[in-house]
């Protein structure tokens, strides 16, 4: 049986990464309200799970959660009917064109380390800046992730 899992990760480190790696993608406001709306569409997906696929609902999962939670790993293995374990956690595929940060050279837990601080790094970009202005992303992440927004004003 096979069964889809949607990724999620915070949108601070996430946008930062995107926007590191694929600047053409957030060059106007449209495009920078498109990805966003699409970041909230995956993030009404991962709460209220529904068949996209096939019969069976989308697994959601949580990216922050997914580093730090050896008990969450061991339930989505189960969920998606995969082996347990930590294989691979401190990898940086190949297929996905590397991090937009540490490129393919990064492994073991540096890799962890640096996932939640990618926000820092774009604090002074202007199209970051608006991104992670939008009220509903802000509280899409309080909401999911437990994550209240950087704030611009003070830095």
């Amino acid at each position: 049986k096979v069964r889809f899992g949607l990724i999620l990760r915070d949108p601070y480190n996430l946008f930062a990464s995107r926007i590191r790696k694929w600047p053409q993608h957030f060059e106007s406001d449209r495009d920078i309200s498109d990805q966003v709306n699409l970041w909230l569409a995956h993030v009404k997906l991962v709460e209220q799970p529904r068949p996209v696929f096939g019969p069976d609902p989308v697994v959601p999962i949580l990216y922050n959660k997914l580093v730090v939670d050896p008990c969450y790993r061991d339930s989505l293995a189960e969920s998606l009917n995969t082996l347990k374990g930590n294989a691979g956690l401190d990898d940086v595929p190949v297929y996905g064109h590397g991090s937009s940060f540490d490129g393919y050279e990064t492994r073991g837990k540096t890799v962890q380390a640096g996932v939640f601080e990618r926000w820092k790094s774009s604090l002074d970009d202007p199209r970051f800046r608006r991104v992670i202005a939008d009220k509903r992303l802000q509280e899409a992440a309080e909401r999911v992730f437990g994550i209240a927004p950087p704030r611009l004003s003070e830095l």
